[in-house]
């Protein structure tokens, strides 16, 4: 990647020979993004520890969401059960 006194440089040279607005059309055509818009390493790595901290808490949440079902899913269980052992009952006693 250019330094900004490369840069510099370089559009100093294209405004001697093309003029300033030569020159700012043509970085224009050769960089179609903004300088500004270009992604650094210290972007990425700021990207993924974000997701990182992301994917920690998704798991988080995931682990509680297992654990609530599994206590519902027990529950409910525990309860059709007792259920089941009603209508035995009833069945028997009505024999």
């Amino acid at each position: 990647m250019t330094t900004e006194a490369q840069f510099q440089h370089l559009y100093t040279q294209l405004t001697e020979v093309l003029g300033p607005e030569g020159a700012t059309t043509m970085i224009d055509i050769v960089s179609p993004f903004a300088r500004s818009e270009l992604a650094t390493k210290s972007d990425f790595a700021e990207l993924r520890g974000e997701v990182k901290s992301d994917l920690a808490e998704l798991k988080h949440d995931l682990a509680e969401l297992k654990h609530d079902l599994t206590r519902t899913l027990a529950g409910w269980l525990f309860v059709s059960q007792g259920v089941m052992v009603a209508i035995v009952g009833l069945l028997v006693s009505l024999r």
